[in-house]
């Protein structure tokens, strides 16, 4: 059984759940696929989230990680890194396998 130590996010939760129900289904044990399936969800950026749940992602301000402000020079927006609102352990450290 997959259990949550706190009440989290609706969007994260639907996303680590499809993950981790792929990785069942692709043979991979169940604590292999939960450990695998927090690992991607707190790489997934935004834009890729987004398209996975056909919607705006919608995180609690708890779990949302605040930008790295930039050095001095570099401009603000932009390019670089793209936006991971689910990086946070709030979002993915929630889950844990009971009875294994």
């Amino acid at each position: 059984v997959v259990c949550s130590l706190w009440k989290v996010d609706d969007d994260s939760t639907e996303l680590l759940m499809r993950r981790f129900y792929q990785g069942l289904s692709a043979g991979a044990g169940k604590c292999e696929a939960l450990a695998a399936a927090q690992v991607w969800l707190r790489e997934l950026p935004l834009e890729e989230a987004e398209g996975i749940l056909g919607r705006k992602v919608q995180t609690s301000q708890r779990g949302r990680v605040k930008p790295a402000a930039k050095p001095a020079g570099q401009q603000q927006g932009g390019g670089g890194q793209a936006q991971l609102p689910f990086r946070a352990p709030f979002h993915w450290a929630v889950f844990v396998l009971v009875g294994v």
